[in-house]
């Protein structure tokens, strides 16, 4: 997570440190790389959680030849992005409670991007102003903005109005002739903070970008 030198970041930051809301748990799980492997040529003795994400990331293994003892919190959390994983927490989403979904967000960078991110996953009593805040803290990037529209299909009323600005600095941006952002919040935040946020700098891999 990078620091944003920006006033409504500080604010959602200051219900994290006040413990107003609480941070997700960043999984440890490691990343392995196996070259030139699929999950036939392992033993099943030896399809470990780890050895199953990373031979599904490059797909050499489908969610049906992981073991169910290998099914674990981590490996659903490393392989979230994965379609049939995906669908399979979907499917069985009982299974899953508002924790795992903020140690998704913490953890898994690729979590709120893509139509398969999280927020079009969780129950929808999970979107709210905590786990919105959680998620923009942790996903800044300009192209990363897919979470976000999920939210504001499911709960556009989760979005504080700190979030919207800090959303118009990362999202706002012209494309395919329109402003998703600016079209879509609501004309109460839309004052002279929210078009000041829109004109100031965004951000890609960390680095700030001046397109606006």
């Amino acid at each position: 997570m990078m620091q944003i030198k920006d006033v409504y970041f500080r604010r959602i930051m200051d219900k994290f440190e006040n413990e107003e809301f609480t941070m997700g748990h960043v999984s440890d799980f490691p990343h392995l790389y196996i070259e030139g492997k699929t999950i036939y040529d392992i033993p099943s003795s030896q399809r470990t959680p780890e050895v199953c994400s990373a031979l599904m990331k490059y797909g050499k293994c489908k969610l049906r030849d992981v073991p169910i003892k290998s099914r674990t919190r981590d490996f659903f959390i490393d392989s979230f992005t994965n379609r049939d994983v995906n669908d399979f927490i979907k499917s069985n989403i009982s299974l899953f409670d508002r924790d795992f979904f903020k140690d998704l967000i913490v953890s898994n960078h690729y979590s709120t991007h893509f139509d398969t991110n999280c927020f079009n996953v969780m129950p929808l009593e999970y979107i709210d102003e905590e786990m919105v805040s959680l998620a923009i803290i942790h996903t800044q990037d300009w192209s990363s903005d897919d979470w976000f529209i999920s939210v504001m299909d499911r709960n556009i009323d989760a979005i504080s109005s700190d979030i919207w600005k800090l959303a118009a600095r990362l999202y706002g941006r012209m494309s395919n002739g329109s402003n998703i952002i600016v079209d879509r919040a609501p004309e109460s935040v839309k004052d002279e903070e929210f078009y000041r946020e829109l004109c100031l700098c965004n951000f890609n891999a960390g680095m700030e970008l001046d397109t606006n």
